[in-house]
């Protein structure tokens, strides 16, 4: 049997119900809704192999009315999504997670914003990332929490507080606790790294992003590798690619206990250009407890820096119990 010439041919909504119905008389067809252009909702497909360009041609020759008629909005086209993604899931998580701590380095001025039933309350934080080991956030204001420091080397993780002033190191066994009062955690700011070498990774989606942010919306599952150190279950990650690899933006992580409850989602958005690369600009984490009813903490990244020169004192305990020094 002979194979179609096309993959599928698009038909303007307003005239193609009127359209299938006259060709599927003629030629077994299927059809479909697609995203894209909002003038070319309908994806038809030839049902039989048998179906060519030719013969669908010389059908409408023969229909003069049915060619001036929709001249303008019949259109045959080969439908042209990029190739499959070239990369594995571990890949491309790795690629999204580096997006904002950048490959060597990154430094960024962020807008916290902690949403409580009864109250909001807002932090300005400066972060500082070196390589996948190495984090340092200062918080700037409110006055009551100005100077309070937060270091991260590889796993292990040390607060310092004006109220306490000497550097803490936090234990495993709280990682899970609250950053600043926010509905992030200790264990995000070891994530960056822990997303990648820490859990096994497993492709669940791979579909046209109908959004149009990028060319495939990918859904992957993290689950913990044995023995590894973290506090999730299970990870659903979701992120935006581009059809040739290069660029991955995370949008969306539903975190689980090791129970299987859906703990929390946090979602991406508002990407745009920022530090010379396209990143989701805004994060917004929503606890699902009953208890945390109402919370949610906004992230809004006002400025960021990849692969900026970085003084390697910045990341030691003495800056931490000191200070930055500028």
């Amino acid at each position: 049997m002979t194979r179609p010439s096309f993959a599928a041919f698009r038909i303007n909504k307003s005239v193609s119900p009127w359209v299938g119905k006259f060709l599927g008389r003629k030629f077994p067809l299927r059809h479909s809704r697609v995203g894209g252009n909002p003038d070319f909702v309908e994806t038809w497909t030839p049902a039989s192999a048998g179906v060519t360009n030719k013969k669908i041609s010389k059908l409408i020759m023969m229909k003069p009315f049915l060619l001036i008629g929709l001249l303008p909005t019949f259109v045959f086209s080969a439908e042209t999504l990029p190739k499959k993604v070239a990369l594995t899931p571990t890949q491309i998580v790795d690629k999204g997670q580096e997006l904002l701590r950048g490959v060597s380095s990154s430094h960024a001025k962020v807008e916290m914003t902690l949403i409580r039933p009864t109250y909001k309350r807002v932090l300005e934080v400066e972060s500082f990332n070196q390589g996948r080991d190495k984090a340092f956030l200062l918080i700037h204001k409110p006055v009551k929490e100005k100077g309070n420091r937060t270091l991260r080397i590889k796993q292990d993780i040390w607060t310092y507080t004006k109220d306490v002033e000497r550097a803490i190191k936090i234990p495993f066994s709280m990682m899970h606790t609250s950053w600043m009062g926010s509905d992030f955690t200790y264990e995000d700011m070891a994530k960056l790294d822990s997303l990648v070498k820490d859990y096994n990774h497993k492709l669940l989606e791979e579909a046209p992003d109908l959004e149009k942010r990028s060319d495939y919306l990918v859904t992957i599952e993290l689950t913990p590798k044995p023995d590894a150190p973290v506090v999730w279950g299970r990870v659903i990650w979701k992120g935006v690619v581009s059809g040739d690899g290069k660029e991955v933006i995370p949008v969306e992580e539903q975190d689980f206990s090791e129970r299987g409850e859906l703990v929390r989602v946090i979602r991406l958005s508002d990407i745009g250009i920022l530090g010379g690369k396209r990143i989701a600009k805004t994060m917004t984490c929503e606890p699902l407890n009953e208890k945390k009813k109402g919370n949610k903490t906004i992230v809004k990244y006002e400025a960021i820096d990849f692969e900026v020169d970085l003084d390697p004192k910045i990341f030691t305990k003495e800056t931490l119990e000191r200070g930055l020094k500028r």
